[in-house]
């Protein structure tokens, strides 16, 4: 089949971001046939190339038995059974840091190699993780959300008791008891922790002036925290972390990265509202969008940045690098 690697390779590279798609093939031609080999991640991914393929080459009869599907029609759904977890870019501790997951997510084991599990998260985004640190039990339904950066777990309801763990921002954990104004909860650990340094799932804001009234004091608990590529957490957390975040805690859920919390947000102008979402980068450069802030209203904007190696306030119009950067705004607090 004339020009048919190229043709086939093209097709292939829409399926290129390795955050959210898998489809490695290959395809061995033969007289008005082709027959796939290798792997895909979903049934939809490899009915897709097939009709691609078709499309292209007319008449020609498309086997893809051979190719293998990663999820399965019925999944089964592991636990983030530790305080926190790094999902990397290969299955190695050397590899790139992609996301991180705290304790309670769910997951898709897609497939296993050795002690390393590629897993696919619930909003899509893949990667691998270390598989002991997955359980098959489900965790405890959560009632209330951890809000401070992460913090101790004590075994006894005082700041002098020992402590059991620390869990992460962000981390679903179920209230078992209140003793003064402290509270006792599962998670990866059982115990006690400040009543005020918990929110009630069902005291989420669900409004957009409930949620702009709380994100600026939200965004507050996070200042200093230092910058970590990947990171989600008050260990440390990079700028699409720190934003997806910050929603979490006003109970909505956003894509992880910032490229992606761009193309899905509603594109806004100013002036910016609190809330809103600032896109910066190079647009001639391949890499385009590549940082994003949180906006207090206008250009006074909250952000985890590289330059400053953390969490911190700035004014775009008074940061060069900020102001000649800025692409773009989008927003997912409605009105």
């Amino acid at each position: 089949m004339k020009n048919f690697e190229a043709t086939f390779q093209k097709i292939v590279s829409r399926y290129s971001d390795y955050r959210t798609d898998v489809c490695e093939l290959s395809a061995k031609t033969g007289w008005h046939r082709l027959a796939l080999t290798g792997f895909v991640l979903d049934q939809k991914t490899l009915d897709e190339v097939v009709s691609a393929i078709k499309s292209q080459f007319p008449g020609t009869a498309v086997e893809p038995q051979a190719v293998r599907i990663l999820r399965k029609e019925e999944p089964t759904l592991y636990t983030v059974a530790t305080n926190i977890t790094s999902v990397y870019k290969a299955a190695s501790f050397d590899a790139e840091q992609l996301d991180q997951m705290v304790y309670g997510t769910l997951v898709e084991v897609l497939q296993e190699k050795d002690s390393w599990a590629f897993v696919r998260q619930l909003d899509g985004y893949l990667g691998w993780t270390y598989r002991p640190y997955l359980h098959e039990q489900p965790a405890a339904t959560a009632t209330h959300i951890v809000l401070a950066p992460f913090i101790a777990l004590h075994d006894a309801p005082n700041r002098r008791a020992d402590a059991v763990t620390h869990i992460m921002g962000g981390t679903g954990v179920r209230l078992e008891s209140v003793e003064n104004d402290w509270g006792q909860v599962v998670a990866n650990q059982i115990g006690w922790l400040p009543m005020d340094t918990i929110r009630a799932v069902e005291d989420l804001p669900t409004t957009g002036e409930s949620r702009r009234a709380t994100l600026p004091r939200d965004a507050g608990r996070m200042m200093g925290t230092p910058y970590w590529w990947g990171g989600v957490s008050g260990i440390g957390i990079d700028c699409s972390g720190l934003s997806r975040l910050l929603h979490k805690w006003v109970g909505l859920a956003i894509p992880r990265d910032t490229d992606m919390q761009a193309h899905a947000g509603k594109r806004v102008e100013p002036p910016f509202q609190v809330g809103d979402l600032l896109f910066f980068g190079d647009k001639d450069s391949p890499r385009g969008i590549d940082h994003v802030a949180i906006s207090l209203g206008g250009w006074k904007i909250i952000h985890s940045s590289r330059r400053r190696n953390g969490v911190y306030y700035d004014d775009v119009q008074e940061v060069n690098s900020l102001r000649q950067g800025f692409l773009q705004a989008a927003t997912f607090i409605n009105a």
